[in-house]
């Protein structure tokens, strides 16, 4: 699912990056739609599974969460650039160079983590997985949100239905 994510992830970030401004905002909202996802995928489920198994993941956990919440902080603040502006495509750089780090990160550092938990370990992580996604809004929490696992987790739900009742788009400027 993790893997999933990534090959999506980068997918939309290369569809941003090289058409930036000129991206249809269905991009920058796909885009946004699958980092919450990714994100309550790995704060719900992956970090607390892998944050127990040694001390060099714990760390790799703290560097993640940090990396999701400069990713979020990276889009709320790409959303309230107007297009076309030199401050839209610096932010845009921004978000790309987070995004593909945070991708790294993981595959160079939690996943190769994850091998240590056996398959009907990784099987019930998937389906905790697949729970939480059930939750999740369709628009980026406030970063301060993705500090904890329970923070996260109360703010998702609670925006997730939000969202269902008042879905919110992006205007074009």
């Amino acid at each position: 699912m993790i893997e999933h994510d990534h090959h999506e992830l980068e997918e939309l970030v290369e569809k941003l990056e090289f058409t930036g401004e000129s991206a249809p905002m269905e991009v920058l909202d796909d885009l946004s739609r699958l980092l919450v996802l990714h994100a309550a995928t790995e704060l719900e489920v992956v970090y607390p599974a892998v944050r127990s198994l040694s001390a060099q993941s714990k760390d790799s956990v703290k560097q993640g969460r940090l990396d999701n919440e400069e990713v979020a902080m990276s889009i709320l603040r790409l959303e309230k650039v107007p297009l076309g502006t030199v401050d839209f495509r610096q932010e845009l750089g921004h978000l790309v160079f987070h995004v593909r780090s945070h991708i790294r990160q993981d595959r160079e550092e939690i996943i190769p983590l994850m091998l240590d938990f056996t398959a009907t370990h990784l099987v019930d992580m998937a389906r905790q997985a697949e729970r939480a996604r059930a939750h999740v809004p369709t628009r980026r929490a406030h970063p301060a949100v993705l500090k904890s696992g329970i923070g996260s987790k109360v703010a998702y739900r609670v925006m997730a239905i939000t969202d269902r009742v008042m879905p919110q788009r992006r205007k074009a400027s």
